[in-house]
């Protein structure tokens, strides 16, 4: 079942008892003689994410109209969107969660205090409507929308914000992001702890990032110059902790045609609501794979069409005097574009990843 639909039978019960709960759309056939089984209106659109091809393919077998299939896809997309249920699988990480991740993190990758990787990726956008194909379009000469995404090592996505123009950059869509309006309003303060790495305190949890994203206090990239052992051990070290981010795209694209190959909506709020149905779905089926111990990839779901076929709000308002909270925001940018803390964090870090792997493999 999961590796034709993508969830598994008890995560698609779930979803299907939000439906029913918070949209009459799945509950107004029930009585009719010629009803569509409420279970059948999200299936359509589990498989059209799935696979990325029109729902007319499917149109044999579930025997539904056009409109019907497209507003089954865009119900399901909201309910995974707004509902309370699954507010944890799109929203910032709660605290306790955020500290699951730092572990995660340092179990893996061997350094604390670390968030995830910071990256964005494009999605091919063929239905793009004309006059917007300018703005849309970048380097590839094709209509592309971006999402930007923090990981784990386990493939958690704990934030991703899709839509911005493909004919921005990273930098252009992190300033725009629901990530930096967190780190600027303090939203992300409450995640931060004290700890030691490399000689060094800290108190604030940091990600990392390549070289186009601006240096700030909670970034860490890689070096461009200075080749002693060091900063060899720390460039491969960072170069390959960021290929999270790089895997959970992969796996995001390969599990949902719908975002890797040409994306068929018209709409652009549709496809924005559908691309992060997406993202919710691929963190429960995480959560999944981190509860039964199994790792999540791309291998375990069909790539083609079978034969029988907490969180809270990451654009959070503060109700304090306006001039005082622009204050504040100004204070915070400022002091996240602290060279002199950047380059501490970066420096601490290659000490540390030195000294671990001089443990490890011992002195050359």
């Amino acid at each position: 079942f999961a590796a034709t639909y993508r969830v598994t039978k008890a995560i698609f019960q779930r979803i299907l008892d939000a439906c029913l709960r918070h949209d009459g759309f799945f509950r107004s056939d029930r009585g009719k003689s010629s009803k569509i089984y409420p279970a059948s209106k999200m299936l359509i659109a589990l498989q059209y994410w799935g696979y990325g091809i029109t729902p007319k393919a499917f149109k044999a077998y579930y025997q539904f109209s056009d409109a019907t299939s497209h507003r089954s896809m865009n119900a399901t997309a909201k309910i995974l969107n707004t509902a309370p249920e699954f507010a944890k699988y799109r929203s910032l990480p709660s605290v306790d969660m955020m500290r699951e991740i730092v572990e995660v993190n340092k179990k893996r990758h061997g350094v604390e205090g670390m968030a995830g990787s910071l990256d964005c990726t494009h999605l091919s956008w063929q239905q793009c409507p004309n006059a917007w194909k300018g703005q849309f379009s970048g380097k590839g000469k094709k209509p592309t929308v971006l999402i930007e995404a923090v990981a784990d090592h386990n493939l958690w996505i704990h934030h991703a914000w899709a839509g911005a123009p493909g004919n921005d950059n990273d930098v252009t869509i992190f300033n725009h992001s629901p990530l930096r309006r967190a780190l600027v309003d303090g939203t992300f303060d409450k995640y931060d702890f004290a700890f030691e790495m490399g000689g060094e305190e800290f108190n604030q949890v940091w990600m990392l990032v390549d070289g186009i994203y601006p240096e700030l206090s909670r970034f860490v990239k890689t070096v461009t110059e200075g080749w002693d052992d060091e900063s060899r051990a720390f460039k491969e070290w960072q170069e390959g902790a960021r290929k999270d981010i790089e895997r959970a795209f992969g796996v995001l694209k390969k599990k949902f045609r719908f975002i890797s190959s040409d994306i068929q909506k018209l709409c652009f709020n549709d496809m924005v609501q559908s691309i992060k149905a997406c993202v919710v779905l691929h963190n429960m089926m995480v959560e999944h794979r981190v509860n039964c111990k199994e790792e999540e990839s791309d291998t375990l779901y069909y790539s083609d069409i079978p034969s029988a076929q907490g969180g809270g709000d990451e654009n959070r308002r503060i109700a304090n005097d306006p001039l005082d909270t622009l204050r504040s925001a100004v204070e915070r940018w400022g002091n996240l574009q602290s060279e002199t803390e950047q380059y501490r964090l970066r420096d601490s870090t290659m000490r540390h990843v030195a000294l671990d792997r001089e443990r490890t493999t011992g002195p050359e």
